[in-house]
């Protein structure tokens, strides 16, 4: 199993979108234009978990503006409505808002330490921005299923609020915290 972190010459969002369709079975899924300009905006958005040439699962986070932000903990919030300009990038130092926005895994590959490696590789991503001087203030997400929380309370996150058709997760977030998520994701 190999993971990887999308970049300017990764663009996996095809084979995202078409991995959340077969998971999710769903038209709720994000659209690959959306996709699209996410990455464009955010080229470091995806974390890929591969098998030889196949795509296992993914997780994708997108750093926000404060203010965007924001708009992730009110219980009618849509995560289509996510501009680029909404994103900000890891080009500068100080504090992000990072806004969780999914964790695919195949149902083939769900036993198999997919999940872990995924949450695992993400929060060790987040850390390594310490030693450039960029901090993770704050994440959020919005769950659709009792797993989807308990993935989330792995990544040092608590119930925030019931939305509807879903549940918003939320922490405030410091090095030690995610220092004590990723040790326990390890355990």
């Amino acid at each position: 199993m190999q993971l990887v972190q999308s970049d300017v010459d990764i663009n996996p969002c095809a084979q995202v979108y078409t991995l959340a369709k077969q998971v999710y079975r769903s038209e709720e899924v994000i659209p690959v234009e959306i996709l699209e300009r996410w990455w464009i905006a955010h080229p470091q958005l995806f974390y890929l978990a591969y098998n030889d040439e196949t795509l296992c699962g993914y997780t994708s986070a997108l750093p926000l503006t404060e203010k965007a932000f924001a708009k992730t903990l009110r219980q009618d919030f849509d995560e289509k409505a996510i501009q680029a300009k909404d994103i900000i990038t890891f080009d500068k130092t100080g504090d992000f808002y990072l806004y969780f926005s999914s964790i695919v895994v195949h149902p083939e590959w769900r036993t198999k330490g997919v999940s872990s490696l995924l949450r695992q590789g993400f929060l060790q991503g987040l850390l390594n921005l310490y030693a450039e001087d960029k901090h993770t203030r704050a994440l959020s997400s919005w769950v659709v299923s009792e797993k989807g929380g308990k993935m989330m309370q792995s990544l040092g996150m608590q119930f925030y609020a019931q939305a509807v058709g879903g549940t918003i997760y939320y922490c405030e977030q410091t090095k030690e915290s995610l220092e004590k998520s990723l040790d326990e994701l390890k355990s």
